[in-house]
């Protein structure tokens, strides 16, 4: 019998979770939790580049956990690159009971998580994209930071 291929539009689903936080309140945590094979079809209707813009404009950062074939593509894949881009990290589990410990790390690491925010000093109103390096002198401490930020202007 012929096995059915279902497609996994990754990039869609994150987009529509984005979405779905866009009207959570600023001082909530905006966070999307991803558990995935990272087999991501390439009939997504979002782009990449578009669904990163989005979470970083409405300051959601993606979590991932890495199953099956991600486990051995570690880093080099979708989960990989929504959870640097947002500061957000990504752990792989190889069977049930590693999962559950994951689980319970991210929960946890996203629990404890900060904002940090600054006003710059000039806003370059023509770039929507803002690079940002975030260092900590502080040894033995771990930062997980995004490489930076969309412009965005937020109703008063």
């Amino acid at each position: 019998p012929k096995t059915a291929t279902v497609d996994k539009n990754i990039d869609d689903a994150v987009f529509a979770a984005a979405n779905a936080l866009l009207t959570r309140e600023r001082s909530h945590r905006k966070i999307v939790f991803l558990v995935s094979d990272g087999a991501n079809s390439r009939r997504n209707v979002n782009k990449r580049d578009e669904v990163v813009k989005l979470l970083l404009s409405a300051d959601v950062a993606v979590y991932g956990v890495g199953v099956g074939d991600a486990v051995l593509n570690r880093g080099a894949g979708v989960l990989a690159r929504y959870a640097r881009a947002t500061g957000g990290d990504i752990f792989y589990a190889m069977g049930r009971d590693r999962l559950e410990e994951v689980y319970s790390r991210l929960a946890e690491q996203a629990r404890y998580r900060y904002t940090l925010g600054y006003v710059p000093s000039v806003r370059h109103l023509t770039n929507d994209y803002h690079r940002i390096e975030v260092r900590v002198r502080r040894p033995g401490l771990t930062l997980l930071a995004r490489d930076g930020y969309f412009y965005v202007v937020r109703p008063q």
